[in-house]
């Protein structure tokens, strides 16, 4: 295990606070709560710790809280992508890169003459990097397990930090720091809560509301002026305006620099030596220039090209007329780290970087008093952290110098699967050399996985034109300890493939399962002893029309066959196989279904019918009698998820609502909702609420507490006892991602 260090927080009452751990079960897990409300140590076990927390303060009478919370200890598959960045330069002419690395933020800096880097703090994501009036830099890092934001500030050599606050956020771009002057100020914009907000450091970081009619913001900039006013710049979703906010100090200003002109993919914000706001967004398949002149706001076109990621610099003005530059990548050919600078002539455009077969994002740029530098993330043979320099004399950028490489290959998520004794399997989709393949991870071992690709070219089913979506796709072990991805190929013209290594078998197999799907978007596969069956819902080739399918294995023959059992136009779908007999849950509009073949015909009735909203997810189980469960959550937001049971032989209940896992949108639709039955208890598994995993047990009529599992999306299999969890730990995907992480989980 790997060291385990973070900390609650407590407000009102008499500081200092007493902390105390009232169950004792954080000892088992190797941890400990401290008394200052740290918890510390290297777990020794992995899974889910709940446990009970007693903060007392120090008045008098005294006052005591009393609380109960998990902890989610698991394992590592694989590490976790290097992916956020930025760059500022001390008042010496040091350039400082804050990357992400693994989910730990990191410093890269060249003041030591080369470059090397430091661990600031464990488990955050860093936004940006900037310097005060004083030389002073800052840093602005999430801690996305427990939803807070922190300032961290480098004295005498030493990273030092402060809590600001609780933020639920999503987007590195929707949390920006800002300094200037002796002025240190936080904007952010949270999930689900309208307003773009700041919080400044001469106001004890107390919270000011910048705009409370945002209900969607795309993109936040942040930048203070030299007197320590800060400025922020974001796009309002709803009215498809730039906005510009000011503090006059007592007040925020708000106005509209362009209106009517959605943000497309970038935007950026930041002021020049002469404290005028200068903002860079994408629209329309363009890059353009907004800026006060001194009497109203202007617009200019850049550049047209096709770029997913920009950034603004401030410079001279003997580098660039406009007193900014701009960084970003070109995307119309072979992706290109790109340079902009006016002169008289306009806008120019230099390359930077154009390697070939690499992707380029996380453009930052900074100027040392004498020559530009640019940082990005660039994802080739390896993800690496790249920093170029731009001679001021000769106007020539030095060849890339890597300051961070983060070796070795990434798993981007996949699908979960246990075998006939129990033990967890899942298919992923894995990068290796910044190309996707299917493999397939099995737990060997406490903390010991194997890897093997089942895609790749040292093995027969290898087609490097497979395009991979990991949300349609299935992982499988049959009775004879065959593993099966069954999985969309959106290359060849659309095509349901299988991808399977029997058992002693040392390289895999492929089949096609149905070449008359130009398109699946629901998918799920059971076993039946030593065969495979898998139900769809498919676009198909020749006549258009969407139908929904049953596929059959034969294993012992190796051949597919395929029964169209109707047209549907489905949301959401679920597959079970109760002895012999598959059964199917089918969303479509505000109705639920349910299919079963009875040995000789399909059958079909419904589940629910008429529903407030259109059903988005849906999952089924059984139990041991064979009575059959349905669990579903609505597109309505204020909808928790439900539950219908049918016994065995008898008519589908009336929805009851599943408490605490509801009343906020599903992420990604089914993907992330999940029913078993364990141990004679039904569990629930959604992912809700802004990102947060959570599941809650029933026993009998009796419902449990919900229980907060990780955050980030999630697969999960049950082996009747345990349930088998892998996750993405994410807090988005625009702050990275990996799906190499595991653990159990008894309800």
């Amino acid at each position: 295990g790997r060291a385990y260090s973070d900390a609650f927080t407590a407000q009102g009452g008499n500081p200092p606070y007493t902390w105390s751990e009232t169950t004792n079960n954080l000892s088992s897990y190797g941890l400990t709560l401290n008394n200052d409300g740290s918890i510390t140590g290297t777990p020794t076990n992995i899974g889910v710790v709940r446990f009970t927390v007693e903060v007392k303060d120090s008045g008098s009478p005294q006052q005591t809280v009393t609380f109960s919370t998990t902890i989610v200890v698991y394992e590592e598959i694989l590490a976790a992508l290097s992916w956020s960045t930025a760059m500022e330069a001390d008042s010496s002419g040091n350039l400082y890169v804050a990357l992400t690395s693994n989910y730990n933020t990191k410093i890269a800096t060249n003041a030591g003459g080369s470059w090397s880097d430091t661990l600031v703090t464990y488990k955050h994501v860093v936004s940006d990097v900037r310097r005060d009036g004083s030389g002073t830099l800052h840093l602005l890092t999430y801690d996305f397990r427990g939803h807070r934001l922190y300032h961290w500030w480098l004295e005498s050599g030493n990273w030092k930090s402060e809590f600001i606050c609780v933020a639920r956020l999503e987007d590195k771009r929707n949390f920006r720091l800002a300094a200037g002057g002796s002025e240190v100020a936080v904007f952010y914009k949270e999930i689900d809560r309208p307003g773009v907000h700041c919080r400044r450091k001469s106001n004890n970081w107390q919270e000011e509301t910048v705009d409370g009619s945002v209900s969607q913001t795309d993109r936040i900039a942040a930048d203070c002026d030299s007197n320590g006013n800060p400025y922020v710049a974001y796009m309002n979703s709803t009215t498809k305006d730039v906005v510009l906010a000011t503090y006059n100090g007592t007040a925020w200003q708000t106005e509209t620099p362009w209106s009517g002109h959605a943000v497309e993919n970038c935007f950026d914000m930041r002021l020049d030596s002469n404290n005028t706001p200068h903002i860079v967004q994408g629209y329309d398949g363009k890059i353009y220039h907004i800026w006060f002149d001194g009497s109203d706001w202007q617009n200019e076109q850049i550049r047209e090209t096709s770029f997913d990621e920009l950034s603004v610099a401030p410079v001279p003005t003997s580098l660039s007329a406009a007193g900014v530059s701009v960084l970003f990548n070109d995307t119309s050919g072979d992706c290109e780290v790109r340079h902009a600078y006016k002169n008289g002539s306009g806008w120019q455009v230099e390359t930077i970087r154009a390697p070939g077969n690499a992707w380029m994002f996380y453009i930052y740029g900074a100027h040392d008093g004498t020559d530009l530098w640019t940082v990005w993330a660039e994802g080739g043979a390896d993800f690496t952290i790249k920093v170029s320099q731009r001679d001021s004399a000769t106007g020539t950028w030095s060849s890339p110098t890597t300051i961070f490489t983060h070796a070795g290959d990434v798993i981007m998520g996949g699908r979960a699967t246990v075998d006939a004794n129990g033990r967890p399997h899942a298919a992923c989709v894995k990068v290796v050399s910044f190309q996707a393949v299917l493999a397939w991870a099995e737990r060997t071992g406490a903390n010991t996985w194997t890897i093997e690709n089942a895609d790749d070219p040292s093995n027969p089913a290898y087609d490097p034109g497979l395009e991979i979506d990991e949300r349609v796709m299935a992982a499988v072990v049959t009775d004879d300890d065959t593993r099966h991805i069954v999985f969309f190929d959106h290359n060849n013209d659309g095509r349901l493939m299988h991808l399977y290594r029997k058992s002693g078998a040392t390289s895999w197999s492929a089949n096609v399962v149905d070449s008359d799907a130009s398109d699946i978007q629901l998918l799920s596969a059971c076993k039946e002893g030593d065969d495979l069956r898998v139900a769809y819902q498919r676009e198909n080739r020749d006549t258009n029309k969407t139908e929904l399918c049953y596929a059959k294995y034969d294993a012992a023959n190796d051949s597919w066959s395929v029964e169209v059992l109707g047209e549907v136009s489905a949301s959401c779908l679920a597959f079970l196989i109760v002895g012999s007999t598959p059964h199917i849950a089918l969303g479509e509009g505000n109705n639920i279904y349910h299919l079963w073949y009875d040995g000789s015909d399909w059958q079909e009735e419904t589940v629910v019918s008429g529903a407030t909203d259109n059903v988005t997810a849906v999952a089924i189980a059984a139990d041991s009698s064979s009575n059959l469960y349905v669990a579903y959550k609505l597109d309505n937001s204020q909808d928790p998820v439900k539950l219908t049971t049918k016994p065995s032989g008898g008519s589908w209940s009336t929805s009851e609502d599943v408490p605490g896992i509801g009343n906020s949108p599903l992420w990604e639709g089914g993907i992330c909702l999940h029913l078993f039955v364990v141990g004679g208890k039904v569990v629930v598994l959604a992912r809700l609420d802004g990102g947060r995993a959570r599941s809650v047990a029933k026993s009998g009529s009796t419902w449990g507490n919900a229980v907060v599992l990780q955050r980030g999306g999630f697969t999960a299999a049950s082996d009747g006892t345990n349930i088998h969890i892998f996750f993405a730990r994410d807090v988005s995907a625009s702050l990275g991602r990996t799906g190499g992480c595991y653990y159990p989980w008894q309800p």
